[in-house]
């Protein structure tokens, strides 16, 4: 079974990475710019986007102390727990 959860984890956070890309096309277009601009301009901050994506995924998972357990406050953009779970 901890097999089966940590190749789903894995999966769905690649999935969650490659569809940020996505994500950001969907949100420029919808502020108004063109889709081919947008596609450009999401490619050109891909770089970008993926160390962002790296550092909110290591902030969401960072062992939290049990005597101060506080929500951390970050949403990875494009990951459900439900899939993994």
């Amino acid at each position: 079974m901890k097999v089966f959860i940590n190749y789903a984890l894995k999966r769905e956070l690649y999935n969650a990475r490659k569809n940020q890309v996505l994500h950001c096309i969907i949100g420029l277009t919808e502020l108004g710019l063109d889709h081919k601009e947008a596609i450009h301009l999401a490619y050109s901050m891909g770089c970008d986007l993926n160390d962002n994506f790296t550092d909110q995924m290591h902030a969401c998972f960072e062992r939290q102390s049990t005597a101060n357990f506080n929500e951390n406050g970050y949403q990875l953009t494009g990951f459900f727990w439900e899939r993994v779970l």
